[in-house]
Formats: structure tokens, C-alpha cells, sequence
């Protein structure tokens, strides 16, 4: 088996590497433990990952990327990864990669605009937050079930997550979210009291989608309409 890297990754990886060498490592002592590296020389350097063309290894051309394939991005990444700041710099750190990487693959074009679109091109930074203070990243070890804790489960699920994206599911909780997971609530806790737990639907993304969507019914086809606030209305179960 022949572990070679084509030339144009090893070429790239090379001028990963010293772009960090040279713009990234030097920045690390103006980095603060608290609020990381102060947003205007975020910016900057960000600005000068582009230029160099250098910009989010792992996404498409068409969303500004470099469009390699995963042995590509292993190799960049790598490089990046010399210094914390490399992968920040360049646009590929957690958890804009993860979310970017679903957005591209799960979400529906209007929502690859609105979501996507603007992670991919700097213009925003995403954001991953937990309820329990010793939980870190580690969403496995979260005990209380709240609805923020029912809206990670299927944010950490990868089946879920895809279809909540497909099904509209986030789209809807996205405006009014807090009055709106009032409403879905009472449906997500009964699926979840009735069969003591999530792992029943681990892997089944059929019901995965008659749960976030249960006024499709079953093998709906063809566009899926705008969730209504009628759908989770408690009543209706």
C-alpha cells in the first residue's frame, strides 16, 4: 500500500506549516486563557490565511475551501495543529468544523445559505454550550434532563441531527426557541419516558423523522412543509 501524498497536498501542507510557523506561533503569547486571541488580531490573521490561500482546508471551493479530500485534510490539519491558534487562524477548529462539516452534507440549500455560508467566510463563529459545569465536551456525562439537555441529545446524535436539519426541525425551533421548545417538550419527554431513553432510535433515521415531524406520518415524499406550532401541541398526544 502506497502512503505517499500527492504532491499538490504535500506542497499545501508545507505552506500550512509555515504560515504557522511564521504568522500563528508569534501571536500565541498575546492569547488570554479567558477570551483567547483579542478579535482584531483574529481578523488579521484570518485575513492573511486567505490571501495566502489558505482558508478552511476542509470545505468546497464554492464555500471559499480548499476542497481536498479527507487524506488532504488529515495532512493540513496536522500542520495547522502546530500551534492552538493554527486551526482558529485557518478556519478549521471546533466546533465550526463539525457544525460546517454537517451543514454541507445534511442541510437543504436555503439553509447551507443562512447557516453555513457565513461560519464558511469568518463572518460568524459558532458556539457549543453545555448545562452541567463538569460535563466539558463530553456530552455522554450530562445527568439532568432539561430542554436544553433534550436539544443536545439530538444535537450530539449524528442520525438526529441530520434529519433535524432535513425535516425543518431546527429552522422552527430557531425563531421564538424557547417559547416554541415549550411546545415540543411534553412530545420529545413522552417518547423518552415510553422507551427509557434515546437508544432505541440510535441509528433509525425513519423514526427519527416521525418524531421531530409527527404530522408527516409515515413515508411522506416530495417537499416537506413549514413545521406548524400545531404540530407539538400537547393535546395532539
Amino acid at each position: 500500500m502506497d502512503f505517499t501524498l500527492p504532491e499538490h497536498i504535500t506542497a499545501l501542507s508545507e505552506r500550512v506549516r509555515a504560515f504557522v510557523e511564521d504568522e500563528v506561533i508569534p501571536l500565541e503569547p498575546q492569547a488570554k486563557a479567558a477570551d483567547g486571541l483579542p478579535p482584531e488580531l483574529l481578523a488579521a490573521v484570518r485575513q492573511k490565511a486567505k490571501a495566502a490561500g489558505l482558508w478552511a482546508p476542509q470545505l468546497p471551493v464554492e464555500y471559499g475551501g480548499q476542497g481536498l479530500d479527507l487524506t488532504g485534510i488529515c495532512a493540513v490539519f496536522e500542520q495547522a495543529g502546530r500551534s492552538l491558534l493554527g486551526p482558529l487562524a485557518l478556519n478549521c477548529a471546533a466546533p465550526d468544523e463539525g457544525n460546517m462539516h454537517l451543514l454541507h452534507l445534511a442541510a437543504t440549500p436555503e439553509q447551507k445559505e443562512k447557516y453555513l455560508r457565513p461560519v464558511a467566510s469568518g463572518e460568524a463563529i459558532g458556539a457549543y454550550s453545555l448545562t452541567e459545569p463538569m460535563s466539558g465536551s463530553d456530552a455522554a456525562t450530562m445527568r439532568l434532563l432539561t430542554e436544553f439537555a433534550c436539544l443536545l441529545v439530538l444535537a450530539v446524535n449524528g442520525i438526529a441531527s441530520r434529519v433535524a436539519f432535513q425535516t425543518g426541525f431546527l429552522d422552527y425551533l430557531n425563531d421564538q426557541g424557547d417559547l416554541r421548545m415549550q411546545r415540543v417538550m411534553p412530545h420529545l419527554q413522552r417518547e423518552y419516558r415510553t422507551h427509557g431513553g434515546w437508544e432505541h432510535l440510535r441509528g433509525d433515521s425513519d423514526r427519527w423523522a416521525r418524531l421531530l415531524r409527527p404530522d408527516l406520518g409515515h413515508g411522506h415524499e416530495g417537499p416537506v412543509p413549514p413545521l406548524s406550532d400545531q404540530t407539538f401541541v400537547p393535546e395532539v398526544y
